[in-house]
């Protein structure tokens, strides 16, 4: 089997320069999966090169004793074709990162697939970002369906696009279904048009 190695002529060396200036992760495995190489960025978060080196991807970043059923670096071995995932890991400390995986093959002189080079891009404060909102958004989901008075949002069209459950009671209605994307003269009023005078529609106007 055909061993996987760096070596480092100038040419080469230039390459690990600009590996190294890269933001992203850069992690290079063999055809086993086995860590060859891997930039600071990956070493800031995962430790030194020096430790990582021989050990499975899998194992060294997941935690795990076996390639993942989805692993992107398999099915680029597999393929030969570029492959993007999101996938969790483990930090040296053991927190929990999320990346975007770019998963690329690395091909010798004669065209073979040797190895795989997974580019990884960081998006773990981007996704706790969106906890945080979905969290902040479940509450106030909570808080607008308990008030009591009933209430309304509507589009400059007079379109309802969210109600309260004060609004189902006040109009004897049992789901939002029954609503929601109907006109709020039709559905309040029992009107076949705009309401003459709507306080609505002047906000609108007027802000």
């Amino acid at each position: 089997m055909e061993k996987l190695e760096l070596t480092t002529p100038v040419d080469q060396n230039l390459k690990l320069a600009i590996f190294d200036s890269l933001g992203e992760g850069i992690t290079i495995v063999n055809r086993e999966l086995q860590i060859i190489w891997v930039n600071p960025a990956i070493e800031k978060w995962a430790g030194p090169l020096e430790e990582l080196k021989g050990k499975y991807c899998y194992k060294a970043y997941l935690k795990r004793e076996a390639p993942c059923d989805d692993c992107p670096s398999t099915k680029v071995l597999r393929t030969g074709e570029v492959q993007k995932s999101r996938q969790k890991a483990y930090d040296k400390f053991g927190n929990v990162k999320y990346f975007e995986y770019t998963s690329t093959p690395l091909v010798n002189e004669k065209g073979r697939t040797i190895g795989v080079v997974e580019l990884a891009t960081d998006l773990t404060e981007k996704i706790e970002l969106e906890y945080k909102l979905k969290e902040v958004k479940d509450k106030l989901q909570v808080v607008f369906d308990n008030i009591e008075d009933g209430i309304s949002i509507i589009d400059k069209n007079c379109q309802i696009l969210r109600i309260n459950k004060g609004i189902l009671k006040m109009f004897n209605k049992r789901d939002f279904s029954e609503v929601i994307g109907k006109k709020c003269f039709a559905e309040y009023y029992k009107s076949e048009g705009m309401c003459s005078n709507c306080s609505a529609q002047k906000t609108f106007e007027d802000g």
